[in-house]
């Protein structure tokens, strides 16, 4: 085992691959990524991932490989130490374009605004940062009073709007007259700027501006040697990479024989091995896995780079959501918020159940609200869904059975899913309904079930309808939540616990069929017109069918059985529930 003086340490807060290499950071080795690169041969080639999956290390990566840079003494800088003992290092012809091109990198990951005004103030902000890493070529080059003048306003940020748009080809040009030699140019999270725009009511403006600056430095650059795109999305039809014919594409449903994103899981275990923590694997993989990409298993590296620092430094509570706390989640909320049948659907996925729908890869914001099958390709080229099972479509498009990937995405669900609620309904209140089970306030929470039923406008009569509703209610103020989990001699519908107490839920609906024995003939969905007398056999149905679901957690031993694995429990309180329509009953027992 290494020397715990010079081990490596799993380090997060920063994309910068020589800062993670400086600081003996534990860097999962994506390397290869360059000689696959040069290898396709394409000029300019996008790569689409979720949020926090090393989209942005990766372009740290690529620049400190590839930058030719004279330092303040007059030297080339050489970065070849960061690469010594790196799976790069063992391809000669990769080797020999090291440190060869000048560099131009930009991050649009930031621009977030509410107005294009304030957007184009960040773009401003980037385009200065990106015009100060050229600033070591401005004493080497005979200048044009104009071209001085147009870099002097690129870096004190006071260009105007074309000047900004422009602004990379501009500085490729600079860079080749400086240097004689062509231009890497790295854009990291391209989408972005769009995805706020389009959040924000500017989207036309922000489209047009991206459109000039991604043609200028990508399509009609005659000094560009290489482009590299990174993004979420591999937005079409209206999008700034519309003009763009050299742009090769790798999303997650590409073909391939290595991810060189996520975190493979002989890749998770070596790390997990090397800090002596083989024992965390399978909750990490319960957690953090199950993303599919390039027909390849992949665990969110944030997430278990997170929890691995939090294991390391004996943390109460090392599994956490941390994905959810990397902001991002305006998306996901509007899909949910503004999509009736989505909304429905993500009760199933909660539940551990699969929806089929077509996605492609070619997004149109615009027709995102009207068009489920944009929504579905949106939630699943973002990370919130995966694809278990799919088949070809023409037109870059796929059949896909779709699930929520692990753990951590099932909260970020339940959390959306709650707030809908509470905002649909000022009387409903996530927590409120929460701490009513913890304390047994029965009248309390069927309060609380009765304002989120309120909220919803079509009700499924089966009983899965409310099993999904009750985990997004649930979920959204429980971290600790577990759902159809074995215990005793069947399947539980759901089990939340904290520390040494817990609370336990079986769920029982009246169904159409139920509703004939009982004489009421008018269909589920028209229950709401009721007479008094239908609603007092409605009521005596659901006093049962509680008391059933009590004695189904008592007969099948659901209480005995969590204990069993969760051992720290000392106190459990079991709730039966029965449901029709806007009604609710419970029952309690500890």
């Amino acid at each position: 085992m290494t020397d715990k003086a010079k081990r490596k340490y799993p380090i997060a807060g920063t994309d910068f691959f020589t800062q993670i290499m400086n600081d003996n950071g534990y860097y999962i080795d994506k390397t290869d990524v360059i000689p696959w690169i040069l290898h396709r041969k394409k000029q300019v080639m996008l790569f689409t991932r979720p949020r926090r999956f090393g989209k942005s290390t990766m372009i740290s990566m690529l620049k400190a490989f590839f930058e030719y840079r004279i330092d303040r003494d007059g030297k080339v800088v050489d970065n070849r130490h960061y690469f010594e003992g790196l799976k790069v290092s063992q391809d000669a012809e990769a080797m020999a374009l090291i440190g060869a091109y000048p560099v131009i990198t930009i991050t649009l990951k930031d621009v977030i605004q509410h107005s294009f005004k304030e957007a184009l103030g960040a773009l401003a902000s980037k385009v200065s940062i990106m015009a100060r890493q050229c600033a070591w070529v401005f004493e080497q080059i005979q200048w044009r009073e104009s071209d001085r003048k147009k870099c002097d306003l690129l870096i004190d940020g006071s260009a105007t709007t074309e000047e900004l748009a422009t602004s990379i080809a501009f500085l490729s040009t600079v860079l080749h007259d400086a240097t004689g030699r062509n231009v890497i140019i790295l854009i990291d999270e391209y989408d972005v700027p769009l995805q706020s725009a389009f959040l924000h009511g500017y989207y036309d403006e922000m489209l047009t501006f991206l459109r000039t600056m991604m043609s200028s430095a990508l399509k009609t650059n005659p000094y560009l040697e290489r482009g590299v795109i990174t993004g979420c999305l591999r937005v079409s039809k209206e999008s700034s990479l519309s003009g763009l014919n050299n742009v090769e594409s790798h999303t997650i449903m590409s073909e391939g024989k290595r991810e060189f994103f996520g975190f493979e899981p002989w890749e998770v275990q070596e790390m997990l091995h090397y800090f002596d923590l083989d024992d965390a694997y399978p909750q990490i993989e319960y957690n953090y896995d199950g993303y599919n990409f390039c027909g390849r298993h992949a665990h969110n590296p944030w997430s278990v780079i997170m929890c691995i620092r939090a294991l390391l430094e004996d943390a109460k509570y090392p599994y956490r959501t941390y994905w959810l706390n990397t902001s991002g989640n305006d998306i996901i909320a509007d899909v949910i918020h503004q999509n009736n049948d989505i909304r429905q659907k993500c009760f199933d996925l909660l539940r551990g159940q699969t929806v089929r729908a077509a996605v492609s890869e070619y997004l149109t914001w615009k027709d995102l609200r009207a068009d489920s099958r944009y929504a579905w390709s949106l939630l699943t080229f973002s990370g919130y869904l995966k694809p278990v099972e799919y088949e070809d479509l023409p037109g870059d498009t796929w059949a896909c059975e779709l699930a929520i990937p692990n753990k951590e995405v099932s909260e970020v669900f339940a959390i959306q899913l709650g707030r809908w609620f509470s905002d649909k309904n000022a009387l409903f209140d996530p927590l409120t309904l929460s701490d009513a089970f913890w304390q047994g306030d029965i009248a309390t929470a069927k309060i609380q079930i009765k304002a989120a039923l309120q909220c919803m406008s079509y009700f499924d009569s089966v009983e899965s309808f409310y099993h999904g509703m009750m985990l997004g209610l649930l979920g959204a103020a429980n971290r600790y939540i577990e759902s159809n989990i074995e215990y005793g001699s069947g399947r539980l519908d759901i089990g939340i616990w904290y520390r040494d107490r817990a609370f336990i839920i079986e769920l029982k609906s009246i169904t159409p069929s139920d509703l004939k024995k009982l004489g009421i003939t008018r269909e589920y969905i028209d229950l709401d017109a009721a007479t008094d007398d239908e609603k007092a056999r409605i009521d005596a149905r659901l006093a049962v069918l509680k008391n059933e679901a009590l004695k189904q957690i008592e007969d099948r031993q659901y209480a005995e059985g969590f204990i069993q694995r969760h051992p720290d429990v000392k106190t459990i309180r079991c709730y039966g529930i029965a449901f029709c329509r806007r009604w609710v009953e419970i029952a309690m027992k500890i």
